[in-house]
């Protein structure tokens, strides 16, 4: 009885159109059998984040979202992808190995699995820790220079997660989005978490001229027919409810804070024209304390910012309020 071939080196010769549907037919098979022996998600975070892109499942927390990191350091000659796990997840699936038309069929399945990207800008290495006679030391993670090298990425995501604290203004923020990821995108995620000693401007960019050293509200009446506990206009004039300003704590914060993101809404967002949702988080983090967060999201059709918070006795008491822009 003869034996089945493991190669048929003809297939190059066979129509585009039959190519395409054996290799539709082919990457699929893989899928469950790498997410059933990936490694414990306890062990390696990755291993999560790949298993639920393979298994197309939404990610609860867009920490769990397919990460990719970029380097900006003085060190290095030119900006280089430290982590990117679309990449990985593309290599993952042997077949992508096989030649280019089925590495290119293969990045074509990714792309749904990839609509949800978590965007990391560093300004310095990568850390690891080693272990000595003295404990555990950081250990920077080394590469090869002439692996230095950056190219546009693969596909371009409809939904972004952004860290914040390393760039230098809001437009330096959007520039480096269209640059890398395209301007298809449709939902802009801004994420900070600062410690509670840090100044605010850390949860920014370096250009930190437009917080205010202080905050000259204008206290207005908080009623059903204005319910509004915090707006701020587009010439920076900020209007708090009067006892929202007295009762809450965090509240020059918040007002801080709403003006700094009103910096993207002054044009820079004009370089992603299908972007329909703006969404703010910030939050400062403590050890006695459950973490203040506010959440503002904003809808290019209504030109609303709503503020939501997790810490009752924090950020706004209320219930949800609406914050206007406008």
């Amino acid at each position: 009885m003869s034996q089945i071939a493991s190669e048929f080196p003809r297939f190059s010769e066979l129509p585009f159109e039959l190519r395409i549907k054996i290799w539709e037919f082919a990457v699929p098979i893989y899928v469950k059998d790498l997410a059933d022996r990936l490694p414990p998600a306890e062990e390696y975070s990755w291993a999560e984040r790949r298993r639920l892109a393979l298994t197309g499942s939404i990610p609860e927390d867009s920490k769990q979202a397919l990460r990719v990191r970029i380097l900006d350091h003085p060190g290095v000659l030119k900006l280089r992808f430290e982590e990117n796990d679309f990449e990985t997840l593309v290599a993952s699936l042997p077949i992508s190995a096989v030649c280019h038309e089925a590495r290119s069929f293969v990045i074509e399945f990714c792309r749904p699995l990839g609509a949800h990207l978590r965007f990391e800008y560093a300004t310095s290495p990568m850390l690891t820790y080693e272990e000595t006679k003295d404990g555990w030391e950081p250990l920077e993670v080394p590469f090869r220079q002439e692996a230095e090298h950056l190219e546009r990425l693969l596909w371009q995501p409809t939904t972004l997660t952004v860290d914040l604290g390393s760039f230098k203004s809001a437009e330096h923020l959007v520039d480096t989005v269209v640059r890398f990821f395209g301007n298809k995108i449709q939902r802009l995620i801004l994420d900070q978490a600062i410690p509670v000693s840090y100044s605010l401007d850390y949860a920014y960019w370096d250009d930190s001229g437009a917080i205010p050293e202080r905050i000259d509200a204008i206290l207005k009446t908080f009623s059903e027919e204005d319910p509004t506990l915090m707006c701020v206009t587009k010439d920076r004039k900020i209007y708090v409810s009067e006892s929202y300003w007295q009762t809450n704590r965090w509240v020059v914060y918040l007002a801080k804070h709403l003006v700094k993101i009103a910096e993207l809404l002054d044009g820079p967002l004009e370089s992603l024209p299908q972007l329909e949702h703006l969404e703010v988080t910030l939050s400062i983090c403590s050890l006695d304390i459950e973490n203040p967060r506010i959440e503002m999201v904003y809808k290019r059709d209504v030109e609303v910012l709503a503020v939501t918070s997790s810490d009752p006795l924090g950020w706004p008491l209320c219930e949800t309020p609406t914050v206007h822009v406008g």
